[in-house]
């Protein structure tokens, strides 16, 4: 190392103006928050009992930091003797060495190294030398993190020209190539930034946000490219490349295909990792539910039928405040302010859920799941979906995904890892199956919740507000509005969002532009005398949860749902039609035969409730895995009518 850099790293707590060495208590508080929502979740899937090694550690501010989350064996090493002096004071385990004589003299290998504020301080000589080094003290698979100034921050020179001992600055770009080429794979580069843990935090994560996307596009008219790191520095996760390494080594050979697997040796296989899955005996399993849980959505509805029998931690990946709605804004003004944050994270960079996604590796890291199940199917991304692998190893991670074909948006699905996928409609798994030849898909028809879907009694005050002959719920768009246009005229009542305000049509009055859910529901579609469920044009050969709700509430249901006879019986349970003009003609029929709309809802009900439980729909999930639930569980795998196939 050059004596010049030498010289300041000796005095580099006495030249300095305070703004190394030991913090303040208050300052180390904000600071261990900050590292909480930023450092912690890069260091997913690290042990707290394995080793860890911090390159620079100064006065062991981070050392401190991660033997506070438990981490109960971790080293630092740096040059500078009065740093190393502020640590010993503080207790911590440090040596005073340079860092490329440390690393060449040891023999320890950790299971992570930490090096911040440290790699810039190198030249790209020192570092073709320091990087390759760092990873032959890093166990196979071991975590590199970093973090060091951005060269495409938005006011870059100040961090850059801070410090007179700064050799080498990066851009995301160049800090990926370089550690790529000195031996490390799965390379993630995120920005520091505002930790949004306060209510300051989250304001001032707000407001990036917004400075982020009118900076953006000035770049984008500029250059017509892409921007996602603004930050005057930048965090970074990699793991050293063993496969890299062995395909070097190992010559290249033809793959052999294994012999086909006998049956019996399968039902082993999958017993012997459904053993290696189930909690301990006693031990309540834990499931966390990554998805909105508003009132009668679906991980709402699962976690109501989970909770009585599983410890239940449920992790809104739209919600950057949740905190803040729960205590001040309330669910109507907290699902705006969240929307609002959502689409400005879009447009910033790219991901609508950019805030959240290191408290959603950070709480599964927390709970340490069994099983966890998220509907985000399009929305977490594959490098969230292997954090939350590498952070939870033994947890069974189920993908469900409730909506038609039309709405699988940007798809994030198609490259993350499953254990297994569920899908509402025959036409996807079949696709999937065939032309990606993925084996770990199955159909599994929607589900109805029986504790909020079920028959209400009417007061007159609810037969003269929700009372008609035909009833529907469900927000307004286009094709749903021209497919009810024949019962303009009618006794029609749509609860739900109305047309969008561009929307020009007929149907526009039969809209009541009001949204109902849980016992509401239930009122509305009971006071009409027939429960109209039309379905999306995208529903190709599924089901609507619309038919499950409808059949649980004790409503008569009228429906052109596709795949009705997988579920119910269209001649004495859920009534169907095919086209319009059937459509007309059946309602006029059954608005005639009040005894026979009663007798097909009593079947329907009893079905739904007897079949089609999120209940039952967990049984088969865990089924296709080859788990069982808890034994008090109300429903068991030999009771099921209903699997996944």
């Amino acid at each position: 190392m050059p004596d010049f850099r030498r010289r300041f790293y000796q005095r580099y707590v006495s030249i300095a103006d305070g703004s190394v060495g030991e913090r303040k208590d208050d300052a180390l508080e904000r600071y261990w928050a900050w590292a909480r929502f930023k450092i912690l979740p890069l260091l997913d899937g690290v042990s707290r009992r394995a080793s860890l090694l911090e390159l620079g550690c100064g006065a062991g501010n981070v050392l401190a930091f991660l033997a506070k989350e438990g981490f109960t064996s971790v080293h630092g090493v740096d040059i500078s003797e009065e740093m190393i002096a502020i640590a010993r004071r503080r207790g911590l385990s440090v040596t005073c060495a340079d860092a490329l004589d440390y690393l060449a003299e040891s023999t320890e290998r950790h299971g992570a190294i930490v090096a911040l504020d440290f790699i810039e301080h190198f030249s790209r000589e020192e570092l073709m030398g320091l990087l390759p080094a760092i990873r032959e003290r890093l166990l196979p698979g071991g975590v590199l993190v970093v973090q060091t100034p951005n060269g495409q921050g938005l006011f870059p020179h100040q961090v850059i020209y801070g410090d007179v001992t700064h050799m080498t600055i990066f851009t995301p770009e160049s800090l990926e190539q370089l550690l790529r080429m000195t031996g490390y794979c799965d390379v993630e580069v995120r920005e520091t930034g505002p930790a949004p843990k306060s209510l300051t935090g989250r304001v001032r994560s707000v407001l990036w946000a917004g400075i982020k996307v009118a900076t953006s596009a000035v770049r984008l008219i500029e250059t017509g490219k892409q921007q996602k790191i603004w930050t005057e520095n930048m965090l970074c996760r990699s793991r050293r490349d063993d496969a890299g390494e062995l395909a070097a080594r190992v010559p290249e050979h033809r793959p052999v295909s294994p012999p086909k697997a006998t049956e019996r040796e399968v039902k082993s296989a999958v017993e012997s990792v459904a053993a290696e899955r189930a909690p301990a005996p006693g031990v309540r399993p834990r499931v966390m539910l990554v998805g909105q849980a508003l009132l009668d959505m679906m991980m709402d509805s699962y976690r109501r039928a989970l909770e009585p029998h599983y410890d239940v931690r449920v992790v809104d990946p739209y919600s950057a405040f949740a905190d803040l709605e729960k205590r001040f804004l309330g669910p109507h003004w907290g699902a705006q302010v969240n929307r609002a944050v959502a689409t400005l994270a879009n447009l910033a960079v790219g991901d609508p859920i950019a805030l959240t996604e290191s408290r959603i590796l950070r709480e599964a890291s927390e709970f340490a799941p069994d099983v966890i199940l998220t509907d985000c199917l399009d929305s977490l991304s594959p490098r969230i979906v292997a954090g939350l692998r590498r952070g939870n190893p033994r947890a069974l991670l189920l993908g469900l995904f409730g909506d038609a074909i039309s709405n699988f948006g940007r798809g994030h699905f198609f490259a993350a890892h499953y254990d297994s996928l569920f899908f509402k409609d025959h036409y996807i798994v079949d696709k999937l199956r065939s032309k990606l030849r993925w084996q770990n898909i199955y159909y599994l028809p929607q589900a109805c919740d029986r504790h909020i879907h079920r028959p209400v009694e009417l007061t007159e005050e609810d037969r003269a507000r929700f009372g008609c002959d035909v009833g529907i719920f469900g927000n307004g768009y286009l094709y749903r509005a021209e497919c009810l246009r024949p019962l303009v005229g009618r006794s029609v009542k749509i609860w739900g969002g109305g047309l969008p305000r561009w929307a020009e049509h007929e149907t526009a009055p039969l809209f009541t532009n009001h949204y109902v859910a849980g016992d509401e529901k239930c009122r509305a579609m009971l006071a009409a005398n027939i429960a109209l469920n039309p379905n999306h044009y995208a529903e190709i050969a599924g089901t609507n949860k619309r038919t499950f709700e409808l059949a649980a509430i004790g409503a008569f249901q009228l429906t052109d749902t596709p795949a009705l006879r997988d579920v119910f019986d269209p001649a004495s349970e859920v009534a169907m039609y095919d086209s319009a003009d059937d459509m007309l003609s059946q309602i006029d029929y059954y608005l005639a035969r009040p005894e026979l709309r009663a007798q097909m809802a009593a079947r329907a009900h009893a079905r739904a409730h007897a079949e089609h439980t999120y209940e039952h729909r967990w049984v088969a999930m865990l089924h296709a895995a080859g788990l069982r639930p808890p034994v008090d569980f109300p429903v068991q795998p030999e009771s099921l009518k209903v699997f996944a196939a």
